[in-house]
């Protein structure tokens, strides 16, 4: 079994599971059922999940597209283009990788676009419902 397949795997088995889990915590700790809970409540329900959501998300992609292989989280800041391209990184003051990258300047690198948000877009069009119906809704 190749690494590859094994981080594949491990992100396979682990998502699920953390995202049950999150949603099970949630529903466990609910205190009144969901149609009778305020909207308020129900918002802060569904932002912690989302937040826990993204969470997950974030690591699984990470983990799925480094492949088990040494990496540094960066935002692409700028990119010049003449004779060839240059590519200007920002990373995290203080981050662990930034010692890593500094030993590989002037070595070869292959850059992996993963970012989490790709796959957690459409999140925030879910919402609390509201606790009473809009009056236009019946108006007919």
């Amino acid at each position: 079994m190749t690494e590859a397949t094994t981080v594949l795997q491990t992100a396979e088995e682990t998502v699920g599971t953390q995202l049950l889990r999150a949603l099970l915590d949630e529903v466990m700790n609910l205190r009144t059922p969901w149609a009778i809970t305020p909207q308020s409540m129900q918002q802060e329900v569904i932002d912690r999940l989302q937040t826990q959501v993204e969470n997950i998300t974030r690591g699984a992609v990470l983990q799925i597209a480094t492949l088990g292989m040494q990496h540094v989280g960066a935002s692409v800041e700028s990119l010049t283009i003449k004779e060839g391209a240059k590519a200007v990184l920002t990373l995290a003051r203080g981050s662990e990788e930034m010692h890593a990258l500094a030993d590989r300047v002037g070595s070869f690198a292959v850059l992996v676009f993963a970012d989490p948000k790709e796959f957690t877009e459409g999140m925030h069009v879910i919402k609390a419902q509201a606790d009473q119906r809009d009056l236009l809704d019946d108006a007919a």
